[in-house]
């Protein structure tokens, strides 16, 4: 992820969260908000922008999972995003 440019990073993190937020509507599958854990952990700063430009409910569901993985230790040295309005 890091090999490629922010305009490519920001593309593959809107992709990505937008399909994580269509699985959570019908599955609280780890595995997609763990490939948003790793793809945080590669790209913060492009992550955390693209993000933020999610309705906050969305935001907060993302989150929720996350904090729920990292209390289970499924996955532990991360640091979970912020929850903002669009800017």
């Amino acid at each position: 992820m890091k090999a490629k440019n922010e305009l490519t990073q920001k593309n593959e993190i809107y992709f990505a969260l937008s399909a994580a937020i269509k699985i959570l509507t019908y599955d609280h599958d780890s595995q997609s908000v763990s490939a948003l854990i790793d793809l945080r952990v590669q790209a913060e700063k492009p992550f955390d922008f693209v993000f933020h430009r999610f309705p906050k409910s969305e935001q907060n569901r993302i989150v929720e999972r996350m904090k729920a993985l990292k209390e289970s230790q499924v996955r532990e040295n991360f640091t979970i995003p912020s929850v903002k309005e669009e800017n």
